[in-house]
């Protein structure tokens, strides 16, 4: 029929109250709010899914893009460097 209870918050009722699981449904004994019961996912079955899918891709992306970004800053240094160096104004 019906399995032992166990306390929790209600967001109906706005307190700890008693709740039954009846099949799929937990349901609060108190003002009959209910929610569907999900069966938890074991750890590392869809990470993919969890953290982006292509979050190693992404991350690749995002070091060249610095690497370029630090080259680049590097180059203007030297430029501007090499002008003050041979007196020429920029």
């Amino acid at each position: 029929m019906s399995e032992p209870s166990h306390t929790a918050f209600c967001p109906q009722c706005q307190k700890d109250v008693p709740f039954i699981h009846r099949g799929q449904k937990i349901i609060c004994q108190a003002c009959g709010f209910y929610y569907l019961a999900q069966p938890a996912q074991p750890d590392g079955e869809n990470e993919g899914e969890r953290f982006g899918g292509r979050s190693i891709l992404k991350s690749i992306a995002y070091v060249i893009l610095i690497m370029i970004g630090i080259v680049v800053v590097g180059v203007a240094v030297l430029f501007a460097g090499c002008a003050l160096m041979l007196g020429h104004s920029l």
